[in-house]
Parts: C-alpha cells; sequence; structure tokens
C-alpha cells in the first residue's frame, strides 16, 4: 500500500517530488519488481516480493490505466472532517466498527474497537428490557455513545505527528507525565480492559493539543480550495 500526499499548495511533498504521470508510473513499477530500487529518497517494500518471482534481472511490465492517472495526478485532497453522532441505529439496521467511529490507524486499535462495538450491539440483544429488535438497538446506541464519542476525541492525537516541533515536544512533554503515572497512551491502549472513555479521560490534554492541530491542518487545505 502506498500513501500518496497530492498537493503542494499546503506543503506536502509528493513521494519523490512526484509531479507526471509517467514518474508516477516509474515508480509503481519499481515498486511491483521483486526487488524495488531505492530511488528519489524512498525506501519501500517490493509490492512483487512472493513466491513467484521472474527471473533474475528481469522486470515486471506494467499496465496502467492512462485515464486513471491522469485523474488522479489532476485530483485535489477532501476536507477532513470531525464528527461525533448521537444515533447508531435506524430500524432494524445498526453501525459497528468501524462504520460508526473509525479508529485511527496510529492507535493500532481498529479491530479491537470492532468488536468492542460488536459486542455491545450482542449484549443489548441479551438485556432484559430488551423486547424487540427496535428496544434492543436503542440499548445498543446507549451502550455504543460513550466509547464511540470517545474514539473520535482519541483519533485527535495523530494531528500532533503532522504539526511542528513546538507540538510535538509538548506531546513529548505530556507523555513523559502520562509514563511517569503509568498512564502512558499507546501502552494503555493494550489493555483490554480499560474503556476507551477511560483512556480519553486520563488524556484530555493531548487530545486538546490534538484538535488543535488537526484545527491547524483543515484551515490550510479550505485555504488551498
Amino acid at each position: 500500500v502506498m500513501l500518496v500526499f497530492w498537493n503542494k499548495d499546503v506543503g506536502v511533498n509528493n513521494p519523490g517530488d512526484v509531479a507526471t504521470s509517467s514518474e508516477l508510473k516509474e515508480l509503481l513499477s519499481d515498486a511491483c519488481q521483486d526487488e524495488a530500487p531505492k530511488k528519489r529518497g524512498l525506501n519501500f517494500r517490493s509490492l512483487g516480493a512472493g513466491k513467484h518471482k521472474e527471473k533474475p534481472g528481469r522486470r515486471r511490465n506494467i499496465v496502467f490505466d492512462e485515464e486513471a492517472i491522469d485523474l488522479f495526478l489532476k485530483a485535489r485532497p477532501s476536507r477532513s472532517h470531525y464528527m461525533k453522532i448521537d444515533r447508531f441505529h435506524d430500524g432494524s439496521v445498526a453501525l459497528v466498527g468501524d462504520a460508526a467511529a473509525g479508529m485511527n490507524s496510529l492507535l493500532g486499535q481498529g479491530c479491537a474497537s470492532g468488536l468492542n462495538s460488536a459486542k455491545a450491539l450482542a449484549d443489548s440483544f441479551l438485556d432484559e428490557e430488551a423486547t424487540d429488535i427496535s428496544s434492543a438497538l436503542a440499548s445498543y446506541t446507549k451502550r455504543a455513545i460513550p466509547e464511540a464519542h470517545a474514539i473520535t476525541d482519541l483519533n485527535l492525537v495523530a494531528a500532533i505527528f503532522r504539526s511542528g516541533p513546538f507540538t510535538k515536544l509538548l506531546m513529548a512533554s505530556l507523555s513523559l507525565k502520562s509514563k511517569i503515572r503509568g498512564k502512558l497512551l499507546f501502552r494503555r491502549l493494550h489493555e483490554v480492559d480499560v474503556p476507551y472513555s477511560q483512556l480519553l479521560k486520563e488524556n484530555r490534554l493531548m487530545v486538546a493539543l490534538g484538535k488543535r492541530s488537526w484545527k491547524r491542518d483543515r484551515e490550510l487545505f479550505v485555504r488551498s480550495k
């Protein structure tokens, strides 16, 4: 998987300074060989490495959709949104996992948060007050809100890693303080018996710092439109 940022207006460089369709095709072709060369300052794992290797020195010929390449190069980034919802069901349909509250990959909790919401849904159907699907799903929404909202807030921490050195220094200071108290966020995330709402309470200042960084990022994208 290759993550590509495609907008120089906001100071985010494309990988390897790729600017043309031929440069993009060359970059992707290199990544699909058995031994991806290190060039343009990039160091990525070969996408083509596997059981079926070609003869030494032989390159795979990758065919690209020229129209798709051109559209990709012309595309501009969309705004990011920060949103909390207060209902996770409609009729007989319920939202669980990423559909309810997506977890940022930086936190490494995507599967865990999905299982957490699935358990909340199952528990709601076992609730004594759940007499039918509608009441069970209403109970699920009530159970899901605290954790889903906490996940949305915790995701903001990721924005700090795209911020300037001063903000990162503040984060390091907060992390050191949390570590001394035995409540370091990235360690506590792996403690399965600790709710995300509890982690949010323990990291309010870091989340506030992340939200500030996120707002600055979003303002840059908005102004670039």
